[in-house]
């Protein structure tokens, strides 16, 4: 399979799909990083997978956890989308 190219991808909207778009974009992201720094790529990974939960008392506003740090600290934050279109 070709990441960077359109060729050769999986259907759209399959799960397979949405793994090689994010692993296209990662190493986008990486070049980005590396040409604003002058240096090499920095490793960027999703942790632990995507989880996706339907929480009923939290209102109308997007949640996730994040992690940060070494040894990572993980936080719920709330996500703003910017839009009142919900």
């Amino acid at each position: 399979m070709q990441i960077l190219g359109f060729e050769g991808l999986p259907e759209k909207g399959s799960v397979e799909y949405y793994v090689a778009m994010a692993h296209r974009d990662s190493i986008i992201r990486d070049r980005h990083l590396a040409a604003s720094n002058n240096q090499s790529p920095v490793p960027l990974t999703f942790a632990n997978g995507n989880d996706t939960f339907y929480l009923n008392n939290l209102g109308s506003l997007y949640y996730a956890n994040v992690s940060v740090g070494t040894p990572s600290v993980s936080y719920l934050v709330a996500l703003d989308t910017g839009s009142d279109l919900f």
